[in-house]
């Protein structure tokens, strides 16, 4: 059964492979990169929250890729994420093979989780990745590690189970929820008698592993809840449209197979699950039919609901809670049926899903088969691996779709054509603007400054708020020399007649300022000799811009734009003006 397992894990690794070589760098990979690589990796840095996550050990998997290889070099990332997900299928094996004996129903759940495509929203983008396989490795270790313990009572597994936990801590914000499951396991598995009895036992039996866990958590809790961070309320109706999509269009459909179908958020690669009506209703049947053959075959076996909804409730609080801003943008359901925030379950779905059909073994009291069943609603053995077989042939399927959108996004494309023209230049000198919103997706505030979002390639660059033939990117990601473009609805500057000569004691051009934020001044000028020049009248007076000989533009940063520009040049200097305008920066 072990090489049975190992061939699956072999070929999930292959499949998934192929799956994340073709994937690349999105939003948060990119702040992360740019913050390693300006020096802000410090200890503060570590230990900050990042989208509700306090994530350590997930900067750290950040750090060893930029420490080790060129700049956005995408295969060590996929290597890593490759790595993350063995040990994590490794980890489901050991979980099956302990909890459920190592038979066939224990490599069917991990074929099941092989190919399953609730994870591929893990897989494929590296932000997520690092913060998931952690704790889908973590929930897999504490499980089988305090089995283990129920089993042996030898401390050293609840010593495995604290080193396993301390590894989700570090990494994803829900990792809380595995000492919830295991204490609930516990409870309906792992002692036995009356519902008090039950609970007194396992207080008195498991107290070890109750301080270890419970110092775990407390010591996460306290870092956790001394962070800064933003909360934004959303309205209760909200959470019961986001729970009703996760349960219906996201959960539902991924057991089966599906959803199949995806719909791109925006421009992509990032997708929500839009499975056919006729999946859902199928996927409904399929799971009913198996509730109601477990409910009739075993007692007690539908007990593992209660952790089950447990987790998927306060999965969805943390997530309602977490993402309100977002919800306030798309709505509960547009959040509810984004299958990332239901990836981290898959773990504990999947040994849920297992125990109804198997009861696991050497457990003080595991579901036991009725003497007579209620319902029998087994299939023939052939349509039974019929039914598994579509199951992963469907998942394959839906991953597979999934993936193929991350293969081509638009934004993979544009940035690795600027990334490419950067690297193929030398010295360039880019305007300080943000970079366009076809090069970075529009959402990362200040990390979208050009200075922050490519700082990896730093030595190819500088920017500046005020110099002359700067340069900047076109929406194709091509550099292009940077000019400024009249805000819309803008009153017109006027005509600058001729060549306005410009010398030590400056000369004033009357402009009408923009109203909008981030407006810069062109000023275009000849001159017959090389030169400094000093742009005032825009909030801040820029002084000593090199002005080279010949036919140039000097672009200058406007915070506060005032209706008059004054140009002054150094001594010695021919210089004169034949354009003075206010705008915003865009290529030439």
């Amino acid at each position: 059964m072990t090489s049975a397992a190992l061939l699956i894990i072999l070929a999930q690794l292959v499949v998934r492979g192929v799956f994340v070589s073709r994937s690349w760098f999105l939003v948060d990979d990119h702040i992360f990169m740019a913050d390693i690589a300006r020096g802000e990796d410090d200890l503060a840095w570590y230990t900050r929250l990042h989208q509700g996550h306090f994530m350590p050990l997930s900067f750290l998997l950040v750090k060893l890729v930029v420490a080790v290889s060129e700049p956005y070099a995408w295969w060590p990332v996929a290597v890593e994420i490759v790595v993350l997900q063995a040990l994590a299928s490794l980890a489901c094996w050991w979980m099956l093979r302990t909890v459920f004996g190592p038979g066939r129903v224990a490599l069917v759940g991990l074929a099941v989780y092989g190919t399953t495509a609730l994870t591929v929203p893990a897989l494929m983008w590296w932000a997520v990745a690092i913060n998931q396989y952690p704790h889908q490795i973590a929930f897999f270790g504490v499980v089988t590690a305090h089995v283990l313990y129920a089993r042996t009572r030898r401390v050293r597994w609840v010593a495995v189970a604290g080193v396993f936990l301390t590894v989700g801590y570090l990494s994803y914000a829900k990792t809380g929820l595995v000492v919830v499951t295991v204490a609930a396991l516990t409870l309906i598995w792992l002692v036995e008698g009356r519902p008090w009895d039950r609970f007194w036992r396992a207080v008195r039996d498991f107290r070890v592993a109750w301080v270890v866990y419970g110092a775990l958590s407390v010591a996460w809790l306290v870092v956790y809840v001394t962070r800064p961070q933003a909360a934004v309320p959303a309205r209760a109706s909200q959470f019961v449209e986001l729970a009703q999509a996760q349960l219906f269009e996201a959960l539902l459909p991924t057991l089966v197979g599906g959803p199949l179908r995806w719909v791109d958020f925006g421009t992509g690669p990032v997708q929500f699950a839009d499975p056919p009506v006729v999946m859902v209703v199928v996927a409904a049947t399929l799971v009913a039919v198996v509730l109601l053959h477990s409910w009739g075959t075993y007692e007690r076996s539908l007990l593992v609901l209660w952790p089950v909804g447990l987790y998927l409730f306060a999965s969805a609080v943390l997530v309602y809670t977490g993402r309100a801003y977002t919800i306030g943008l798309l709505g509960g359901e547009g959040i509810g049926i984004h299958v990332q925030y239901l990836s981290d379950a898959a773990p504990l779905l999947l040994l849920a899903g297992v125990s109804l059909v198997r009861s696991p073994v050497d457990v003080a009291d595991p579901p036991r088969r009725r003497p007579v069943p209620l319902v029998d609603l087994v299939p023939a053995v052939p349509v039974r691996a019929t039914l598994v077989g579509l199951v992963v042939l469907l998942g394959l399927i839906s991953s597979a779709v999934y993936a193929d959108g991350w293969r081509t996004f638009d934004e993979r494309t544009v940035n690795q054509r600027a990334i490419a023209d950067l690297r193929s230049h030398s010295a360039t000198r880019l305007a300080d603007v943000f970079a366009p919103s076809t090069v970075v997706a529009p959402v990362l505030g200040d990390k979208a400054l050009l200075r922050n979002y490519f700082a990896l390639l730093d030595d190819r660059y500088t920017t500046s708020l005020a110099g002359a033939d700067l340069q900047t990117f076109d929406d194709a990601g091509r550099l292009r020399p940077a000019d400024v473009v009249p805000v819309e609805g803008a009153v017109a500057a006027p005509a600058v007649r001729g060549c306005r000569p410009v010398g030590t004691t400056g000369r004033d051009f009357r402009l009408t300022p923009p109203t909008v934020l981030g407006p810069w001044v062109a000023v275009d000028y000849v001159s017959a000799r090389p030169g400094t020049v000093s742009v005032g009248g825009i909030g801040v007076t820029r002084v000593g811009i090199a002005a080279p000989a010949g036919r140039h533009r000097i672009l200058a940063a406007a915070p506060r734009p005032l209706d008059r520009v004054v140009v002054t040049a150094s001594a010695g200097t021919s210089l004169c003006v034949t354009r003075v305008e206010y705008g915003l920066v865009a290529p030439s």
